[in-house]
């Protein structure tokens, strides 16, 4: 007989998780930006405004993703769904807006 063990966040966890996520994503798309593949980047103050953008974005996108989902369904799957179509979500949105300004 198997027992299977459900992994289940608290509010605090998830946050911490969605935290987490958008800034390694967000360091890692800087990282390979431009194919320069360091974070040299980082130097100019700009790239850290610019960063900021990008990781409020994706981080916005992931407990909005996490928000609908709760109204639907708690499911066990839903931080990790929210993980990363929230992300996907972030990032479209905000080239979209930087696309149309």
């Amino acid at each position: 007989m198997s027992v299977i063990k459900k992994i289940s966040f608290t509010k605090k966890d998830e946050s911490i998780l969605f935290v987490i996520s958008s800034f390694i994503l967000i360091c890692f798309l800087f990282y390979i930006d431009k194919g320069k593949n360091s974070l040299v980047v980082f130097k100019d103050s700009f790239t850290w405004f610019v960063f900021i953008i990008y990781f409020v974005s994706t981080l916005a996108g992931q407990f909005f993703v996490s928000k609908l989902l709760s109204s639907i369904d708690n499911g066990s799957g839903k931080t990790l769904i929210s993980m990363f179509l929230g992300a996907i979500i972030g990032i479209i949105t905000i080239v979209s807006l930087f696309y149309i300004f």
